[in-house]
């Protein structure tokens, strides 16, 4: 599945869920005023520290930054 995935994307089976999942974060994050907390049951994570530092690692911002810039 991965050969097919790369083969066709350009990428693993895991970075094109976890592109898919980010962007339905920041989508959510734009879209809505749930909360930080919310959201991370809403999309599956167990932990908000986890869900955090998932978001964080792959746009370098926190969920609450990413809303703030945002904002601006």
């Amino acid at each position: 599945m991965n050969k097919i995935a790369k083969a066709i994307t350009g990428n693993t089976v895991k970075s094109f869920i976890d592109n898919f999942v980010i962007l339905e974060i920041k989508r959510q994050l734009a879209i809505s005023d749930i909360s930080i907390k919310e959201l991370t049951y809403l999309m599956g994570f167990e932990e908000p520290t986890n869900f955090v530092k998932y978001f964080k690692k792959h746009t370098s911002h926190s969920p609450s930054q990413f809303r703030k810039i945002l904002k601006k």
